[in-house]
């Protein structure tokens, strides 16, 4: 639905009559034009009107569907089922469709990075069609990052996808730089939580390359960081991050026991594959070779899309 519709689905279901969602400046004539879609509404006057139907503006705009945001949506929506369906050819195809279309653009908007990263990061070791990023790519997307002044949305899901892959140097300063989101009260669930993220693989990494007083001097900042929202998922994820690295530096079996909870707990509420992914990890850190395996990692939690995020197709070197 557009704003329009969106406006006469609630309304109609809220039981209140046109005449009724008029303001200062929206008599019943030219309401009725916007939910006929052949008027535009101001900022200032739909909110007005939200405010009289009783409804907040993330709960309105999960109905209206803007136009300009539909493939982005179609995108994530295609993105994360071939993460757990890899070999459904017809998505695949969708998916390959994507990339390629961001592989042969010239000038590449800020979200056509980040989507041409997370499927280079999500796909190159699934899928002989999609290439590896580059040393070249990381050299040139860590440039870009570190001159910035301020971070957004698509920004930090270029980082959580890449931090792994910068050097210690480059991690370090593109974290130290991003890290505590600016004006946190301000900004959406989303973009706090890629950030916690971000953060928490940079500790993944850490581990993996056994570099363990780097990975705890992170996970404070993580735990930091995760204040700033109230999301039990991200603080779940902090708690097996951070118990992982105490189990491995101490040995002690009382850490891994809250491991095991944890990965009981993710099956008996249906997350398999996830599960799987961490136990997995705990077994390669314990037993295998950290510092050969990061290079095949795929990090948890590296995708996330705003919906709602500009998709105006400016190229990385415009202001935000």
């Amino acid at each position: 639905m557009n704003v329009g519709e969106a406006l006469k689905f609630i309304r109609q279901k809220k039981g209140y009559k046109q005449r009724e969602m008029t303001t200062e400046y929206i008599d019943r004539s030219a309401y009725s034009r916007i939910e006929n879609g052949t008027r535009s509404i101001r900022i200032n006057d739909l909110q007005e009107i939200l405010n009289k139907l009783s409804i907040q503006a993330g709960e309105f705009f999960s109905y209206a569907n803007l136009n300009k945001d539909y493939n982005q949506q179609e995108f994530r929506n295609t993105y994360y089922y071939c993460r757990s369906h890899p070999e459904d050819e017809q998505k695949k195809k969708k998916l390959l469709g994507y990339y390629g279309k961001a592989l042969s653009k010239e000038e590449k908007s800020l979200r056509d990075i980040s989507n041409y990263i997370s499927i280079k990061n999500g796909f190159c070791q699934l899928w002989d069609e999609v290439d590896a990023i580059t040393q070249e790519e990381i050299q040139m997307i860590y440039e870009f990052l570190i001159d910035k002044e301020y971070y957004f949305l698509y920004d930090y899901i270029i980082i959580c996808n890449l931090i792994f892959q910068f050097n210690e140097a480059q991690a370090d300063a593109l974290i130290m730089k991003a890290i505590p989101v600016e004006d946190a009260e301000l900004r959406d669930f989303e973009t706090k939580q890629i950030a916690h993220n971000a953060v928490l693989n940079l500790v993944t990494g850490r581990i993996y390359e056994g570099k363990f007083d780097e990975a705890r001097k992170y996970i404070g900042l993580a735990e930091e960081q995760v204040k700033s929202f109230n999301d039990y998922s991200s603080k779940m994820h902090l708690y097996y991050t951070a118990n992982l690295l105490e189990y491995i530096v101490s040995g002690k079996p009382e850490y891994y026991y809250k491991i095991i909870n944890y990965i009981n707990l993710l099956k008996d509420l249906g997350e398999e594959l996830y599960a799987s992914e961490l136990s997995n990890e705990v077994q390669t850190l314990t037993h295998g070779n950290p510092k050969e395996e990061i290079r095949n990692h795929n990090f948890s939690a590296s995708l996330t899309y705003d919906i709602n995020a500009d998709t105006s197709g400016n190229s990385t070197d415009e202001k935000e």
